[in-house]
């Protein structure tokens, strides 16, 4: 389905440039970047965001600059460019700020703290987490962002053998997936119960979480892929 939706875009991106709609080029660059996301296709993914970025600054419109500069630094991130994405970063947390958008905010600071994971600053990755989800409930009607924000609090504080904390987060993640009907937030949930039971020793409890995992995990990719 995602080939149809990028084939799709791509007729109405040629349509764009031929009338020179510089908003249509804009919108088509983006949701180009985000349909060759979902198939995997990163180098072209890249090309349609970088592209995204520059018709939005050729709009002069800072929010769409700035909803086109996180669109590039998730891409970047997700490619594993954080060279790249660094700087732009910096830019964007500065725009979202001025802008008062906590959405961007938010998720500019869970990139920071992705970056932090992976360099295993656990205790600097909780603090952007933090800021992350208290930006979260502050939006309202946004119980996805909290409930993927809590799963991954859930899992800085099994790297950290904060137990009590880490229990906490992950039941907290896992009855706001539930009660909403968030489906990936709940793979979410249950990976961080695996991952929380696991690194306490609680071996049986840790399978249970994984087996539940895995089956849904599978299903989130099956129904992406029909």
């Amino acid at each position: 389905k995602y080939d149809s939706a990028a084939a799709t875009t791509l007729y109405a991106l040629d349509i764009a440039e031929r009338i020179q709609n510089k908003n249509l080029i804009a919108m088509a660059h983006r949701y180009l970047s985000g349909d060759y996301r979902l198939l995997g296709n990163y180098d072209r993914a890249v090309n349609h965001a970088v592209k995204f970025m520059d018709a939005s600054n050729d709009l002069k419109d800072s929010s769409i600059i700035l909803t086109a500069m996180v669109n590039l630094v998730d891409v970047y991130l997700e490619g594993d460019k954080t060279d790249l994405a660094k700087p732009i970063m910096k830019k964007a947390l500065q725009f979202s700020i001025a802008q008062r958008n906590n959405r961007a905010q938010a998720r500019l600071l869970d990139g920071y703290a992705d970056i932090q994971t992976k360099d295993k600053n656990y205790a600097s990755a909780l603090e952007y987490r933090m800021q992350s989800l208290t930006l979260g409930k502050i939006i309202g009607n946004y119980g996805g962002w909290i409930a993927y924000t809590m799963a991954e609090i859930s899992m800085t504080y099994s790297a950290l053998k904060n137990k009590d904390s880490a229990a906490h987060y992950a039941y907290a993640a896992l009855e706001l997936a539930q009660q909403q009907k968030l489906k990936k937030e709940l793979v979410d949930s249950y990976e961080a119960l695996f991952i929380y039971h696991n690194t306490f020793g609680d071996y049986k409890k840790a399978l249970e979480y994984r087996l539940i995992y895995d089956s849904l995990f599978n299903k989130t990719i099956e129904a992406n892929l029909s």
